[in-house]
């Protein structure tokens, strides 16, 4: 059976599909991976089919636009955490930070 995995994440996402594909290859299934060429050289290492999402620049850019919105959601929810211990410190007479 020929069996395609889709990934176009971190390598944090993409090791367990490795990992998967290695034990379906085991039991005899014809493995195709569909992910950016940043992982092309490990896909083909494991002897899987590599199908190219995109360049590396792409992947690259990509990757500093999601750390962008993580780092203003991070810096968004510690400014509504702040506002919130400010009015639990006021709701209970604390004056100090």
């Amino acid at each position: 059976m020929n069996i395609v995995l889709v990934n176009d994440g971190t390598a944090g996402d993409m090791h367990p599909f490795f990992a998967i594909g290695r034990e379906l290859a085991r039991r005899g299934h014809d493995i195709v991976v569909c992910t950016n060429d940043v992982y092309r050289a490990p896909v083909e290492r494991l002897g899987f089919r590599f199908v190219s999402t995109g360049t590396e620049q792409e992947y690259e850019e990509n990757t500093d636009l999601i750390r962008g919105i993580i780092a203003e959601g991070c810096e968004k929810a510690r400014e509504v955490a702040g506002q919130t211990l400010d009015e639990v410190r006021q709701a209970i007479g604390m004056n100090y930070r």
